[in-house]
Order: structure tokens, then sequence, then C-alpha cells
């Protein structure tokens, strides 16, 4: 039996990208806002938007414009929780007639002879490239899961060749 620990790093984007992702975000929001609320002001007035000026029309879409940049700025801190910076720790166990991957609240097992999908995985910003070895379908196993095996992992390369040494003939 060979165990093997995984330990993926959180990313860490700099804090100018970081500040540029947060701008575009809530500008791109904000506009959508303000040309809604224009538009819903310019079709639908209320009575006392009917004798008001176009100058009038702008101001008030520039204060919904700000208070709604504020609000967005106030979700967008909400949203970005210290869960993104965990640490993503986890155990492959290699059997003779299994291979497990041993999460801290699931475990995802494949068995000899049983293995249907062996695909890649691309890296991303949360996990490095890697493999997905599964007894499903590749649609299947992105949707109930896998047992994942980093590429930058010493033995990756006997970790494929045994996955696809197990692997269903297309025969039976």
């Amino acid at each position: 039996m060979d165990t093997y620990d995984i330990r993926i790093e959180p990313y860490q984007p700099k804090p100018k990208h970081r500040f540029i992702g947060a701008l575009v975000f809530v500008l791109l929001y904000g506009a959508i806002f303000f040309f809604v609320h224009i538009s819903l002001s310019v079709l639908f007035p209320a009575s006392t938007e009917r004798h008001a000026g176009v100058n009038r029309l702008v101001a008030d879409g520039g204060l919904a414009f700000i208070i709604w940049i504020f609000g967005w700025l106030v979700m967008y801190s909400i949203l970005n929780t210290p869960d993104r910076n965990k640490r993503r720790d986890f155990r492959i166990v290699v059997e003779a007639d299994s291979i497990a991957a041993v999460y801290p609240k699931t475990q995802r097992l494949v068995h000899r002879g049983k293995i249907r999908s062996i695909f890649v995985i691309k890296a991303s910003s949360l996990l490095p490239g890697g493999i997905g070895i599964s007894e499903r379908s590749e649609f299947a196993a992105r949707m109930l899961g896998f047992v994942f095996v980093p590429n930058d992992l010493p033995e990756f390369d006997m970790l494929k060749s045994l996955a696809e040494s197990w692997r269903v003939s297309d025969h039976e």
C-alpha cells in the first residue's frame, strides 16, 4: 500500500489584480443598474419626474449608481470568504486493487478493472493540472466525483499508467 500526501496551496492574487477585478465587477453591474434605472424613469415616470428636467434625472441616476457601487463593494467583501484561502490537503492511497483519494470530509475510490474514464484536468487558479480517474463516464464523474491525481506529484506517470492498465476493456 502506497500513500501520497498532497498539499495544494491556495491561489493568492496580487492586490492590484484583486482591485482591478472588483472595480470591473462593480462598474459593470453599476452601469447595468444605472441604465435600467434611467430607462424605467423615462418609460414609466413618476408624477414628480414628469416635470423634472434632464439634470434632475441624471442626478437621481448618479445617486442610485453610487449607492449601487457601495452595495456591490460590501457584497464583494462578504463573498470573498476566508474559505478561498484555505489550503486543500488530501491523500492518495494506492492498494493492490484500488486507488482512493481521501479528502477531509469525503473519500473517492476506484477499483481495478472498473475504471471507465481517465480525463485531463487543466490547471486553474484553484487546482493544479492533473488527471481525473473514475468508474463512471467523464460527465458523470465531473458531476458525482472522481479521484484527482495532480501532475506535480513525483509518481504521476506511474499512477497514470497504473490507472490506464486498470481500465475496463471496450470489448466487454
